[in-house]
């Protein structure tokens, strides 16, 4: 028999599979008289595959799912042979087929099944007998060298048993087809098993994923598969729950008499639990009238209900009483969850003793501000104090701001097949009324500027292009660029886009752009994978009704605030759930703060400070405008040491990736990237700054810089996660430099208490002595003010204390020396003890210049401590000594085995 087939669809399909490969060899085999038989042919995928596939058109045909490096000296070749797969895959044998196996779904079930799961199919396949389902990747993996290829493996492998395992429960038997050079048919040809059925593509989707982006929902290989469960299984599963209730008991002894409306009601109660099905046709196989055909469609028709029966239903159908006293639910499943209880609390405490383990190893502290040029360092930090806010968040959005303006003119490339565009999202999560706008947008004044500039210039060149006859008009002047955005809509970015693809995003509330992401928890759509492809700096393209959009070149950078509670809202579902599969809650890079007293002065942003970072603004722009008129683009490589830092730098992150909490991990590979990104930019903005020229080497300081930098964030993201889902948002208590001084200030003037009191003028007076100018308080009604931000005890009325009469004072009780020791850096505090290998406080650091109490070398003994305050990660992230921490974790729990984990610190 010979039909036609169809080569547009062959293209079409390994174009989707292999859109960029550039290298490697595609099998192409069939079945014929002599036996099967495989050629090769180059990729790209051009005609020459297609048409062989045509001159086969009465045969079976396959391809194999990989590429190859070379032709095999005979055969189809092995794994070995192996160079890039496309996809992760799936074969799901269906009843519709031809097999020996008949445990399997029907086609519907499996197209069902394949709804359930947590990541969604890029391609469905109808071959003929079942599916072959794809879950594509962003970019083919091509494997650099033979451990990537048995990562690839061991992940496909995973990627199987973990679809067998949720298939098991169904009661089915699917093949693992998880070996890299599997044989799989290929759309617009014909399944020649039975009577010839047409293999064709039964569903597109946009789904595109990292490889890594499956590891957080994968049983190990390692793990024993689950049978799938029935009445006699589990003693927390179904059976327990037919066991407890006397309903369903009711149903399971009297299976071969039972009416129908107390059997519906069993099915209705059941049905939504995993495994159900099986157990439902157990419990109605000894009815005589039993068909298995007719049950399978009733368990569909259960399935309609808005959720399992209650307790109250059962009662008004069938007219069933339980026993006086009843059971304690109002639903039969929730007897299930009722057993699950304690095992989930164990659960619960396991999960937060590795969120603990994991702020330990990286601990939320400040921003390590020698990694910007000292002029910029100082700018930033004299507009938070002007401001009266929190320093921390403000690089980042001077980061976004910078590599806007440098547009897709420079990227990072660590080796050839790798490039990273300076493209950043960060969010700035806090409470409200913490000051998250202000500061960060006077950052935006020299983009205002600009803008309002090309704004004007174009209404001056429309108005003059308007007066001219139509006859000598020509083409209107071009729009004008667009240097910020305040609203983010994939339209309204392609109509603002300009050839200069730089622009930044300011979001007052970044919950707007944060929900849009997520719209697929109402199984609605959405752009995520838009935004995604953008953050990689690659095209996307939108289809719309109307028209379909493509935009190229677009380096968009995002900062905005969020607070706490919308943060967790944004990722959470109805049903409770945390939604992180899509990945982009991965690509923001959050500072993550509590709230804390920062004192509004007189103190403003310099001319000189404010000059500093406009300058540098003025200075890119202009240089990037330059390259990007004469069609320049640069990319910033590594030099071989900075190259062999980073990559071992990377290697000992992704070693002690699987230690972290799983909503963590999934922040790594980004992270990683983010180092590039950073170093990048941390260049240009020092060449910059010092009036020079970019080169395009980067070195072991500039790498050291970025890897840094990913670290700082990392704290801030396991405190961010914790937020997203521990039961209540965590309490974050932000120690200042000025609770610092503080506590020190009244850890000195204990001796001095008089009856008990301190009065808090003479507080204020001792305060000022030893402390920054940006840090004074200028009255003892502000200190009064803040000795009660930190809920310190204050008189009711006015006393006699320190040599003064009539005046509030501070009553020294336990909240005092509760604040005292709260403070990391108070010398009574137990965390000041010294902690080998601790990755919190370093007193022996080199790289920390500056003492806490910045002693001015009057004789005082005030006990000096120095802190990360530069380098607030462990040095031994930077460098080759990254693993040696992980091995001083255990010293460092042992030393405070009945104290706090050691909070941060902030100056």
């Amino acid at each position: 028999m010979n039909l036609t087939i169809d080569k547009g669809e062959s293209k079409r399909f390994f174009d989707l599979l292999w859109p960029s490969a550039d290298e490697g060899l595609l099998c192409i085999s069939s079945k014929g008289s002599n036996g099967m038989v495989s050629k090769f042919f180059s990729v790209p995928v051009k005609e020459t595959a297609c048409n062989a596939i045509e001159r086969w058109s009465g045969r079976d045909i396959w391809y194999s799912i990989s590429l190859f490096k070379q032709r095999p000296e005979k055969g189809r070749g092995t794994e070995a042979d192996v160079i890039a797969i496309p996809a992760f895959w799936a074969d799901i044998d269906c009843k519709e087929g031809s097999h020996k196996e008949t445990s399997l779904p029907s086609k519907d079930e499996a197209l069902s099944f394949l709804r359930e799961l947590p990541f969604k199919p890029s391609l469905i396949v109808w071959s003929g007998g079942g599916l072959h389902v794809y879950w594509i990747f962003k970019e083919p993996w091509i494997f650099d060298n033979e451990a990537e290829r048995q990562q690839a493996k061991e992940l496909s492998s995973r990627f199987q048993l973990t679809i067998l395992n949720k298939a098991k429960v169904h009661g089915w038997a699917l093949d693992n087809t998880a070996d890299l050079v599997r044989l799989l048919r290929v759309p617009g040809t014909h399944n020649f098993k039975r009577d010839p059925v047409e293999v064709k593509i039964l569903e597109l989707n946009n789904f595109r994923y990292e490889p890594d982006s499956f590891e957080d929902f994968l049983i190990d290989e390692q793990s024993p598969q689950q049978p799938p469960q029935s009445p006699d299984i589990g003693s927390g599963g179904l059976s327990e729950i037919i066991k407890q209730c006397h309903f369903l008991h009711h149903c399971k002894s009297n299976a071969a008499s039972l009416p129908e409306p107390s059997w519906w009601s069993m099915v209705c109660s059941l049905c939504f639990e995993g495994g159900s099905k099986s157990v439902i046709h157990d419990l109605s196989r000894d009815y005589p009238g039993y068909d298995q055909k007719e049950t399978d469609q009733k368990i569909l028709e259960a399935l309609k209900q808005t959720g399992p029966m209650t307790c109250k239903v059962i009662r008004e159908k069938t007219g069933f009483e339980c026993p006086p006293g009843g059971c304690g639910v109002m639903c039969p499943v929730h007897l299930g969850k009722k057993n699950q209880h304690s095992e989930n609390k164990h659960y619960a405490e396991q999960q937060q003793q590795i969120m603990d383990t994991a702020k330990k190893l990286f601990p939320r502290g400040p921003f390590p501000w020698d990694v910007l040029p000292s002029s910029i360092a100082e700018s930033l930090k004299q507009l938070a104090r002007s401001c009266a806010s929190s320093e921390t968040s403000l690089p980042g959005a001077a980061i976004a701001i910078f590599a806007s303006l440098i547009g897709d003119v420079v990227s990072v490339s660590p080796k050839l097949s790798w490039q990273e565009p300076l493209i950043f999202w960060f969010s700035d999560i806090r409470p409200s009324g913490t000051g998250k706008t202000p500061a960060a947008r006077s950052l935006c004044q020299v983009l205002y500027d600009a803008q309002k500039e090309a704004d004007e210039e174009y209404k001056q060149g429309m108005g003059e292009w308007d007066s001219l006859p139509r006859k000598d008009k020509g083409k209107p002047p071009d729009r004008p660029r667009g240097y910020f955005v305040t609203d983010l809509t994939l339209e309204g970015l392609r109509s603002d886009h300009s050839g200069h693809g730089g622009k930044v995003c300011v979001l007052d509330e970044l919950s707007s752009f944060l929900s849009a992401q997520n719209q697929y928890k109402a199984k609605k759509g959405s752009d995520r994978e838009s935004w995604l492809a953008l953050y990689d700096g690659k095209p996307a393209r939108i289809v719309r009704a109307k028209e379909s959009i493509t935009l190229s070149g677009s380096r968009i950078s995002i900062f905005g605030g969020v607070q706490p509670g919308v943060w967790r809202k944004t990722f959470s579902g109805e049903d409770g759930e945390i939604y992180l599969i899509d990945g982009t809650i991965f690509r923001f890079l959050p500072t993550y703060e509590g709230s804390a007293f920062y004192p509004l002065t007189a103190e403003s942003w310099s001319d000189e400070n404010c000059g500093a970072w406009e300058h540098l603004l003025r200075t890119v722009m202009s240089w990037s405008d330059s390259q990007q008129e004469a069609e320049n683009r640069k990319v910033l490589c590594l030099s071989e040491d900075a190259q062999e830092i980073f990559f071992e730098w990377r290697n000992g992150l992704m070693q002690v990736k699987d230690d972290l909490p799983g909503q963590v991990r999934g922040f790594i590979p980004k992270l990683v990237g983010a180092a590039l990104r950073f170093a990048g930019v941390l260049y240009l903005m020092d060449v910059f700054s010092r009036g020079e020229a970019p080169g395009s080497i980067l070195q072991i300081d500039d790498i050291t810089k970025g890897t840094r930098l990913s670290v700082f964030y990392l704290g801030h993201i396991i405190q961010a996660m914790e937020a997203l889902t521990s039961k209540d948002i965590p309490e974050v208590f932000e120690v200042t430099g000025q609770m610092i001084h503080l506590a020190k200030t009244l850890e000195v003037m204990k001796p001095e208490l008089d009856s008990g009191r301190l009065a808090i003028g003479y507080i204020q007076e001792r305060f000022n002595e030893k402390c920054d100018k940006g840090l004074k308080v200028r009255s003892p009604h502000l200190m009064g003010s803040m000795l009660r931000k930190y809920d310190l005890t204050i008189t009711g009325g006015r006393y006699q204390a320190n040599g003064r009469s009539g005046v509030y004072c501070l009553v020294w009780d336990e909240k005092t020396n509760s604040f005292i020791e709260s403070c990391p850096n108070s010398p009574s505090s137990p965390q000041m003890k010294k902690h080998s290998g601790s990755p919190v406080m370093d007193n022996s650091n080199p790289k920390s210049k500056k003492s806490i109490d910045g002693d001015n070398g009057d004789g005082e003994d005030w006990t000096t401590w120095t802190t990360n305050g530069q380098s607030p990660e462990p040095e031994s992230l930077d460098n080759s000594g990254f693993m040696d921490n992980l091995d001083n974790l255990d010293n460092f729990s042992n030393e405070n085995e009945k104290e706090e984990a050691p909070e941060f610190v902030e100056l």
